[in-house]
């Protein structure tokens, strides 16, 4: 089966177009995407799938279930990210089409001399002013859908780009003395996985995720550090995948250096990132940004008995940009608040292995379906002079959603 090229049916454009012509319903509640399709006279249509593009496809083809549609008055009702009834699409003979949506307020009337017509005012419509309503409903979603790739929930984006912050800022283990303040330069290599949970309206969709991240700090004395880490993702949520990659930089100063003589170690570290994420099944994309800081308190109980205690506030805001020609922004804005403690012990009769256990409370201050979420975990870390193996299992808890997440990281200091 032949794809629709980007250029014709572009992030934008798939949405819209999708609401558009036919849609195909929801068969399985867990599908993201779905459409049902009443015929005038009589007859209805339902179809649900993990790809928005390959479904709008069929739809648009009046392929297989959708040859009914041929020459017929019909309104459908599309489902985006689990919600019901997002965007509905009526077409009245051959001439006249209106798409609305109760999420965005749109209610746009098209008039042509045949379908064909009806279909190219629509495209040339969503090229240029379709980017808005897509950014609309990706916000929508956010308030609404615990699915939303973008925003709201513990997988999101947003929500991922600051617990990675988190773990490379303030919430790491640390040798007898605090990470990058003892060597010149210290690297990692961090492969973190998960699955879960997520109530939408339609149904429970169940996801998985894998994520790589190479962290990296090279101290200028023992006050200073630049700090830094870059990552690949991949995400399925019930069949629609999404790709992200970024980075994220910050300036680690030390304003108490914790060592051998001082048993209190203070660090503050502003930071930036960036973050692109894409999906073809999603039919999305969006350029992420994200400026924080992070403050560090840690207490040597005693010997080599640690207690870290975390916190760390993050802004995010989306950074227009032009795939072939066609602006995509998803118009995001969120603020992220961190609070996290742990407690890490040596393992009884071992100086070399240690455990810990973490605590971290993350609420989001903008508006959005899940408004605060809990991390409870715990790890296992064995420590040699200049390397460490690190290995760590936690689960999210928030209503409507849980996930657990695990994840194995070699440090070596040079």
């Amino acid at each position: 089966m032949k794809r629709f090229t980007l250029k014709s049916f572009t992030l934008n454009a798939v949405i819209c177009l999708s609401l558009v012509v036919l849609f195909p319903g929801a068969g399985r509640a867990v599908d993201l995407f779905g459409v049902d399709v009443t015929i005038s006279g009589g007859g209805t249509i339902s179809q649900s799938a993990s790809s928005l593009p390959d479904l709008v496809e069929a739809v648009v083809r009046n392929q297989d279930a959708f040859l009914p549609l041929v020459g017929n008055d019909f309104t459908g009702s599309f489902t985006y990210f689990g919600i019901p009834a997002a965007v509905s699409v009526a077409v009245v003979g051959n001439t006249q089409l209106t798409l609305t949506s109760p999420l965005t307020g749109l209610n746009r009337v098209f008039i042509g001399v045949d379908r064909n017509d009806l279909e190219n005012q629509l495209s040339d419509w969503l090229l240029e002013e379709g980017g808005s309503e897509v950014a609309k409903l990706l916000k929508e979603a956010a308030k609404r859908s615990t699915a939303a790739i973008t925003d709201g929930n513990p997988s999101s984006t947003t929500a991922r780009m600051a617990d990675r912050a988190f773990r490379t800022f303030g919430l790491f283990n640390a040798g007898p003395v605090m990470r990058g303040s003892g060597s010149r330069k210290t690297s990692g290599i961090w492969i973190n996985g998960g699955k879960y949970e997520a109530d939408t309206p339609s149904g429970t969709a169940e996801g998985s995720e894998i994520e790589l991240n190479f962290p990296w700090w090279y101290g200028f004395g023992k006050r200073i550090s630049l700090i830094g880490n870059t990552n690949g993702q991949y995400k399925d949520i019930e069949g629609t995948e999404i790709y992200g990659a970024g980075v994220d930089l910050g300036l680690g100063i030390r304003l108490v250096v914790r060592d051998e003589v001082n048993r209190f170690g203070w660090q503050v570290t502003p930071y930036a990132g960036l973050q692109g994420i894409g999906s073809y099944d999603g039919a999305t994309a969006g350029l992420m940004d994200q400026f924080g800081i992070t403050n560090r308190f840690e207490f040597e109980l005693r010997e080599n008995v640690l207690l870290v205690i975390a916190n760390q506030f993050s802004f995010f805001d989306s950074l227009k940009i032009e795939i072939e020609g066609v602006s995509v922004d998803p118009e995001l804005e969120q603020q992220i608040l961190k609070n996290g403690v742990m407690l890490d012990v040596p393992f009884p009769g071992s100086s070399l292995v240690h455990l810990n256990g973490f605590l971290v409370d993350s609420r989001f201050l903008e508006d959005v379906v899940i408004d605060n979420y809990q991390t409870v975990g715990g790890g296992l870390s064995f420590r040699g002079q200049s390397k460490a193996l690190n290995i760590y299992v936690s689960r999210d808890i928030a209503t409507d959603y849980s996930g657990w997440n695990a994840g194995v990281g070699l440090v070596y200091g040079h």
